[in-house]
């Protein structure tokens, strides 16, 4: 699947529909930016979320390794994507259903405080809105297990 990167005047191989780490690799190899976002009129959604929220093995089957890939070339995860404010912990909070990727994020300190805008809130009650119920339930947990290693 090739796919034209704005700006960059050169076209990236990578696995977008069937998302794999030699196609991830050669990507980031080829100066692919890990921040680059499908941009709309009014919405960045970054390509991370390709990643970190379809059902692919590398989410749901617990390899996060393509995740971390992002991560380990630059990916700002708590930058500010749409006009809204919403970032990439907001649309985590609407759309994945990934345990291992949602505790990446946390663990990577992914902000789930309220970001500035006037239509977000913080992680919890964005993942409530959307009835999200394995990111509220993994936000919870994640909660109770930092309390304990504070011990």
């Amino acid at each position: 699947f090739t796919f034209f990167l704005p700006g960059s005047g050169s076209c990236y191989w990578t696995a977008v529909w069937n998302p794999n780490m030699e196609g991830l690799r050669a990507f980031f190899d080829n100066g692919g930016d890990p921040n680059h976002c499908i941009v709309d009129t009014q919405v960045k959604l970054p390509l991370i979320l390709w990643y970190a929220t379809a059902e692919y093995d590398l989410a749901s089957g617990g390899d996060t390794s393509m995740l971390e890939l992002f991560l380990e070339r630059g990916y700002k995860l708590n930058q500010k994507l749409v006009w809204m404010g919403f970032t990439t912990m907001t649309f985590m909070a609407h759309l994945c259903k990934s345990q291992v990727a949602l505790v990446l994020f946390f663990n990577r300190k992914g902000d789930t405080g309220k970001p500035k805008g006037p239509f977000v809130s913080d992680f919890l009650f964005t993942a409530k809105q959307a009835n999200n119920q394995v990111a509220i339930d993994t936000y919870n947990d994640w909660i109770m297990m930092q309390k304990e290693s504070s011990r």
